[in-house]
């Protein structure tokens, strides 16, 4: 298949001018896991239609390759879509393009029959949704994809973390809460979010409509053979896996060498147990992390699949998966039935109070999923509960 490279601003202007045809959907993706996320909601879409047309934007993060590519999709097959594979950029006509957006007095129709839908992860595009309603006179439907805990956020605890490390950042995205605001009401834009938790009291719960529509995806890669591993686990006996995070935020990178000495700690107590232990990288993880873990001695299951399907594929289930603050310590209990550690209380007293904090609202958030030993003997034991 040939990916036409595009800016994204160039492809989103030939969307709205329909250079492309009439569409239904517009999906932003940059990871598996939203490839996951936008094939469980047009698939489901697809169920309710004839046929669906669309456009996937294979996105990257500034300055790295995508990790994403056409091979990840399995749409049905009354779905046809076009591939594109962003080259970095930044918009141009900025004045006259938020000028269009502030003041525009064209009027959408409401046809529910005839809505177009534009997804993506963390949180709604409202730029993009009015200009297509500006341009096409079309309800553009905004669709809220899972991203992971960052997805469970208020826009106020985003900006109490970001004004800490950064003022002027933390003052343009108040900014831009603002004005996304302005846009929603003055545009009357529809958001609907796609997300595996639902809020349920002061925790989340499993979303189970949408959490099927998940699995029903993974099965299906699994069962057509479009995921495949190569890795020697030894099926007789027990293993645990430990999930790395890339350390990009500044908490993180602060709290990195105690977390790792603390997943040192845990192979070589797993290790006298007979227990192996495995460690499953996150897809931005450095050549130079995942060479370091080797000469820790860890035994590298190294995929850029997501944990969701990685688990679905292998010979063997661990026992248990292990990580500090990350998503796929929840989506591997929810969606694979694997018990999730979270080392956050075996080194809370080690951790800078940043951290310390961004721990203890995952642990409020995320309990019903994950589990916090509070000594490192717990990991195996039953006296480990979800409400410690």
């Amino acid at each position: 298949m040939i990916l036409v490279e595009i800016t994204r601003h160039e492809l989103e202007k030939k969307i709205v001018l329909n250079k492309y045809g009439k569409l239904d959907f517009y999906a932003y993706c940059n990871t598996p896991w939203h490839a996951i996320g936008i094939q469980s909601f047009v698939n489901n879409l697809s169920e309710k239609n004839q046929k669906l047309s669309g456009i996937v934007f294979l996105a990257n993060q500034p300055g790295r390759e995508a990790i994403v590519h056409p091979e990840d999709f399995n749409f049905n097959n009354n779905v046809e879509v076009q591939y594109f594979k962003n080259i970095d950029s930044y918009r141009e006509d900025k004045k006259s393009y938020l000028k269009k957006l502030l003041f525009s007095k064209k009027n959408v129709e409401s046809n529910i029959d005839n809505n177009f839908y534009m997804l993506r992860p963390f949180r709604p595009d409202y730029q993009f949704g009015v200009e297509y309603q500006i341009e096409t006179g079309r309800k553009c439907v905004l669709i809220c994809l899972e991203e992971g805990v960052g997805t469970y956020k208020s826009n106020y605890e985003i900006f109490t973390e970001k004004i800490k490390g950064d003022i002027k950042e933390g003052i343009f995205f108040a900014i831009a809460c603002c004005f996304n605001f302005y846009l929603q009401t003055k545009y009357r834009l529809h958001i609907s979010y796609f997300k595996l938790l639902k809020q349920d009291k002061k925790s989340l719960s499993l979303n189970n409509e949408i959490a099927n529509m998940y699995l029903e995806t993974i099965q299906k890669a699994v069962n057509q053979n479009k995921v495949n591993v190569n890795f020697c686990i030894d099926v007789d006996r027990k293993y645990a896996m430990i999930l790395t995070q890339p350390f990009e935020i500044k908490q993180d990178v602060l709290c990195k060498n105690i977390i790792n000495q603390e997943y040192d700690l845990i192979k070589e107590y797993l290790s006298n147990k007979g227990i192996d232990v495995y460690i499953k990288p996150h897809p931005r993880e450095s050549e130079d992390i995942i060479k370091d873990y080797r000469e820790r001695g860890f035994n590298v299951l190294q995929s850029d699949i997501p944990l969701e399907m990685f688990l679905e594929v292998l010979p063997k289930k661990p026992i248990v998966v292990i990580g500090a603050v990350s998503t796929a310590l929840i989506t591997a209990n929810a969606l694979n039935h694997v018990t999730a550690i979270s080392v956050i209380n075996l080194i809370k007293k080690q951790l800078n109070r940043s951290y310390v904090k961004a721990g203890n609202e995952f642990k409020k958030r995320y309990g019903n999923f994950v589990l916090f030993p509070q000594n490192i003997e717990q990991i195996l034991s039953d006296e480990c509960s979800y409400e410690d």
